[in-house]
C-alpha cells in the first residue's frame, strides 16, 4: 500500500486507509467464523456433514442477497449509513449465535435464521466499501483503488482464518462468534473515521475558499 500512497492527495489517502482497514476488519470478523463454521455448528447443534452442505448453500444465497441489499441501501442512504446498518445487523446476528451456545444443543429452527442474517449482513458491507473507495479515488484512480480493496479483503480473510484457528484451539468453538461480533464495532469506527475526515477536509476547503 505504501507504494501507491503518493498517488493520492494526503487527506484522501488517510481516508482511504481508514476505509480499507474497515474492510479488512469486517472481513476478518466474517471469515473468523465462516472458516470454522463446520466445527462451530457441530458443537452448537450437532450438525452433520450432509446438513452442513445445505446450510452452506443457504448462507451462500443469503450472502448474494445481502450484497444486493447493501447496494440498494447505498443508493438510498449513502455509504456510511449502509455500512452502519450492515455492521449493526452483523453484530446482532453473531451475538445471537453466541448466545445460542447456552442452549446447546440449540435447535436449528433458532440457529438457521440467525445464520442467514449473519451471512447476508457480512456481504452487505461490500457495496458501501467500494462506493466510498471509488468516491475518494476519483475516476483517475478508480481501478487502482478497487485493487487495494481486494487486497484488504484478502488480508482480512487471512487474518480471520488464522485468528479463528487460534481461538478454536485455545477456547473452543463458542469463542468464534464472540470474537466475530467484536469486530463489527471496530470496523464501524474505522469507516466512520474516514467519513469524519472527509467532512473535516470539506470544511477546511470551504474556509480557505471563503
Amino acid at each position: 500500500m505504501s507504494r501507491v500512497a503518493p498517488r493520492f492527495p494526503g487527506s484522501r489517502w488517510r481516508r482511504q486507509e481508514s476505509t480499507l482497514l474497515a474492510a479488512a476488519v469486517a472481513v476478518l470478523g466474517n471469515l473468523l467464523l465462516q472458516t470454522y463454521l463446520a466445527p462451530f455448528l457441530h458443537d452448537l447443534s450437532g450438525v452433520t456433514p450432509a446438513t452442513l452442505g445445505l446450510l452452506l448453500v443457504l448462507t451462500g444465497v443469503a450472502g448474494i442477497a445481502g450484497a444486493r441489499v447493501g447496494g440498494t441501501l447505498v443508493d438510498r442512504w449513502g455509504a456510511e449509513a449502509a455500512f452502519t446498518t450492515a455492521a449493526v445487523v452483523f453484530a446482532a446476528a453473531t451475538a445471537g449465535l453466541a448466545l445460542c451456545g447456552a442452549l446447546r444443543p440449540a435447535a436449528l429452527a433458532l440457529v438457521v435464521p440467525l445464520l442467514v442474517i449473519w451471512a447476508a449482513a457480512a456481504w452487505a458491507v461490500s457495496p458501501a466499501v467500494q462506493t466510498r473507495v471509488l468516491a475518494l479515488a476519483g475516476p483517475e484512480h478508480g481501478p487502482q483503488a478497487l485493487a487495494l480493496t481486494s487486497s484488504a479483503v484478502y488480508v482480512g480473510a487471512s487474518l480471520g482464518g488464522a485468528l479463528g484457528g487460534r481461538l478454536l484451539a485455545s477456547y473452543g468453538p463458542g469463542a468464534l462468534p464472540v470474537a466475530a461480533a467484536c469486530c463489527a464495532p471496530a470496523a464501524l469506527l474505522l469507516f466512520a473515521t474516514a467519513g469524519r475526515r472527509r467532512t473535516a477536509d470539506a470544511s477546511a476547503a470551504g474556509a480557505s475558499t471563503a
